[in-house]
């Protein structure tokens, strides 16, 4: 009986020692797709194109390749079946491993409500985002730059004792009155749609109860237009949008920058609360001292951005190989005869000083030589 047992196992760890061993074997959820979709709408007739552009880019690097980061512009006349069909199509084939990155630029009433195409007459309530979103599966990482957003996560000013309110304008106060009315059989509360929901991570540019602010001064420094929220989340990833240079992931462990290419969301709430009260205070809006950006995560170590950490500093060619082959291809980016991406900077930054020179250069030769 015993050696009929022995000659079993025997045969499973056989069986076993045959299965082709695969570069995914490292990662037992299986392999991981990164998705985006950015949303904007024009306000007062105008698209900011700084921030649309801005995301844009900062996401495609952070996406698994450009082709998986889609950039909408919801037209005038559009809807909101065709708005739901631009979602299914880019979100439609995601699996529980993936991430999917959401981000939408609006102007956003009192109640939370988003104005789509920009003539207020089409809005997407964060009830209907949160129902379309709930039908796609991974993780989402939503960021909503709109005034009032904070209303999708439930943050307002019983949350935050410390931060000055607005109170909201008879009109205001009027306009929601009238879309309880006419939305009740939606969602009368309209308050805390993506709360307690552990596969999403939110991003709100203000409170409930505030305005999202804009810097249209080109003269500025920084130079706008220019939301605020915005200009705020893509530095913490690494991001300048107002000159489309990438820099130091400022998130990365504020305030102490530990600088391990991870900004998690708790790294980056606190990045844009800080920055963006600076920027309050430095433009002062129409005489307004407050601006609170706010997030909802399960975890607050839930990693947002992180960037290409399979490649080891040096591997610009991304063949898991440091060689002569990525020394050509830095002297050829310093000379200005190619370009990198967002990645392949940071692995020809082998000094971690924000610039690309031949001292990298001469730090990746003398690793070869090692």
């Amino acid at each position: 009986m015993k050696k009929r047992v022995l000659s079993i196992v025997l045969v499973v760890i056989l069986v076993i020692m045959s299965i082709p061993i695969t570069g995914q074997a490292d990662n037992p959820y299986g392999p991981v797709t990164k998705r985006a979709f950015l949303l904007t709408a024009p306000y007062d007739g105008v698209i900011n194109s700084i921030d649309f552009i801005g995301m844009s880019y900062l996401l495609q690097n952070f996406t698994s390749n450009a082709s998986a980061c889609t950039a909408y512009q919801q037209p005038s006349n559009g809807t909101l079946n065709s708005l739901h069909a631009q979602f299914n199509q880019r979100f439609g084939g995601s699996d529980n491993n993936d991430i999917n990155y959401v981000y939408i630029a609006s102007h956003g009433e009192y109640n939370g409500d988003l104005d789509i195409n920009g003539n207020q007459t089409v809005y997407l309530s964060m009830l209907k985002l949160r129902q379309w979103l709930d039908g796609y599966d991974g993780h989402f990482i939503v960021m909503i730059d709109a005034c009032h957003s904070g209303s999708a996560i439930g943050r307002g000013s019983e949350n935050d004792a410390d931060t000055i309110e607005e109170e909201p304008t008879a009109e205001e106060i009027a306009q929601t009155m009238m879309d309880a009315f006419l939305y009740c059989d939606e969602d009368p509360m309209r308050y805390g749609e993506f709360q307690n929901r552990s596969r999403y991570t939110v991003f709100c540019s203000c409170l409930s109860s505030q305005t999202s602010f804009t810097n249209t001064n080109p003269y500025s420094n920084p130079g706008g237009p220019f939301s605020y929220a915005t200009y705020a989340w893509a530095l913490g990833a690494g991001y300048d949008i107002t000159t489309y240079q990438t820099t130091s992931q400022m998130a990365d462990g504020y305030p102490n920058h530990n600088q391990n290419f991870i900004v998690t969301a708790k790294e980056l709430y606190n990045y844009s609360l800080y920055k963006v009260n600076a920027l309050v205070q430095q433009f002062n809006p129409y005489g307004r001292t407050a601006q609170t950006v706010c997030y909802y995560s399960a975890s607050p170590y839930y990693s947002v951005f992180y960037n290409n950490t399979d490649h080891p500093l040096g591997d610009v060619t991304k063949d898991n190989a440091i060689s002569m082959a990525d020394v050509l291809k830095v002297r050829q980016y310093i000379a200005g005869e190619i370009g990198f991406d967002y990645t392949q900077e940071r692995l020809a930054d082998m000094n971690e000083d924000d610039s690309i020179s031949m001292a990298d250069v001469l730090a990746i030769q003398q690793y070869i030589a090692a």
